[in-house]
């Protein structure tokens, strides 16, 4: 699972940007990022999916590290790290899937991502 940092340092280096540049494309001050970087504050939800768009990945997926990062026991933790985990894997599945086929169509991409928002709970 990736922290707040590792996120924010791949949007970085992915777009060529500096904090102070990043800060306004996630909706947040440059005093917000630093208090991300030094760990006095975990991605809102709302950050945590401008981020996500600027990835191209599933939202679910950042967010699930950011409330991973934030819980306050370990259960949660453990449940939030998990998740993040399974999200990671989806979305790697769909990429290496639609990699496979060939170049993708925009109406491929976008039945892809909605595959890969999709989550189901098997109860034992």
């Amino acid at each position: 699972m990736k922290t707040t940092v590792q996120w924010l340092d791949t949007a970085k280096k992915l777009h060529s940007l500096s904090d102070y540049a990043l800060a306004p494309k996630l909706g947040i001050s440059k005093a917000q990022i630093s208090r991300y970087r030094t760990g006095a504050d975990f991605l809102s939800d709302d950050a945590a999916m401008k981020l996500a768009e600027l990835l191209k990945i599933e939202p679910a997926q950042i967010v699930a590290s950011a409330h991973a990062e934030r819980a306050k026991s370990e259960p949660a933790r453990a449940f939030w790290i998990q998740w993040a985990e399974r999200l990671g894997g989806v979305t790697a599945a769909v990429a290496i899937g639609v990699g496979l086929a060939g170049a993708p169509t925009q109406s491929d991409a976008k039945s892809a991502q909605k595959e890969a928002s999709s989550v189901y709970y098997v109860k034992l």
